[in-house]
């Protein structure tokens, strides 16, 4: 009677709705962001084999593959847009700082959910947060004019989102604790976003409702590079041969970055004006994750 309760089109919705209507609750959940974005990872990945985790020698394609995907086609177009249709400083700084940010967390649980490859998805997601340690700041002072970058901020992510959650993923695997889990799964991965998405929406509805030119752009950006980004990039792969698991692990590197943990940096480095760009796509993002979720796989 209340499996709808589950179900992410019941979940995500109901995110955006209160994160809008009843934005003090983002007081209450802000702390909880990380912790929530950490156990997605750690639920995601338990079904992975540890001796497929620990063949680091094959990390090579998978690291290549995070950089092409999440830097070179999603940055570069989300700097190309920025150029084109951003013009005040704060927001461009924003969208300069979300196209130099690793891949975003959900990647890893919407490539089980689609059937796609999961292995090259994590190995790629982690090869990226890595190469990201050079990238983020590197693409930051040049093109931002900000003197220093939170070093410590991004090895800690990384620590905190992609280490641990391994780490503990294989605590899961203990005695089969995991198939206990199996049937609530879909419903911790669900809640768990709907804590991160009611935080941003919340702790930003009233630029949102006060600043709607701001929004529009924002967010004609936002499904540019991931609406119509899955689009292209799954006929361009399509036509090169790519079978459908890594296809779908392509896909998703290629369209969703870490935009609350630009929105995050943007608050260390600048103010928050800057954060704005994170924060929307952020909400793009939980309407983009809506629309995959009635996916069964890429076709």
């Amino acid at each position: 009677m209340f499996r709808f309760l589950g179900h992410r089109n019941f979940i995500l919705p109901l995110a955006i709705v209160l994160g809008f209507t009843c934005p003090q609750l983002a007081q209450w959940t802000k702390s909880l962001t990380i912790p929530a974005l950490a156990l997605i990872m750690t639920v995601s990945i338990a079904q992975i084999p540890t001796r497929q985790i620990l063949k680091w020698q094959s990390l090579a394609r998978p690291l290549a593959i995070g950089i092409l995907f999440n830097y070179v086609f999603l940055g570069s177009l989300l700097l190309i847009l920025n150029q084109w249709f951003i013009f005040q400083d704060p927001l461009r700084i924003g969208m300069i700082l979300v196209a130099a940010a690793p891949p975003g967390v959900a990647v890893i649980p919407f490539t089980s959910l689609l059937a796609g490859n999961s292995i090259l998805s994590l190995f790629a997601t982690f090869g990226a947060y890595l190469s990201s340690i050079f990238i983020m700041p590197g693409l930051i002072l040049l093109l931002t004019g900000a003197e220093v970058f939170p070093m410590s901020k991004l090895i800690l992510t990384l620590v905190e989102l992609i280490i641990l959650p391994i780490i503990f993923s294989r605590f899961l695997l203990f005695k089969d604790f995991y198939k206990s889990i199996i049937p609530w799964k879909g419903a911790i991965v669900n809640w768990s976003f709907f804590v991160v998405f009611i935080t941003v929406i919340g702790l930003n509805q009233k630029t949102f409702l006060e600043q709607p030119n701001i929004l529009i752009k924002i967010s004609l950006i936002a499904f540019t590079t991931t609406f119509l980004g899955f689009i292209l990039l799954n006929i361009i792969l399509k036509k090169m041969g790519i079978n459908q698991k890594d296809r779908t692990s392509m896909i998703l590197l290629g369209t969703i970055k870490n935009s609350g943990f630009a929105a995050a940096i943007a608050l260390t480095l600048f103010d928050e004006a800057t954060s704005i760009p994170g924060a929307i796509i952020s909400a793009i993002y939980a309407l983009y994750m809506i629309w995959l979720g009635g996916k069964h796989q890429i076709e």
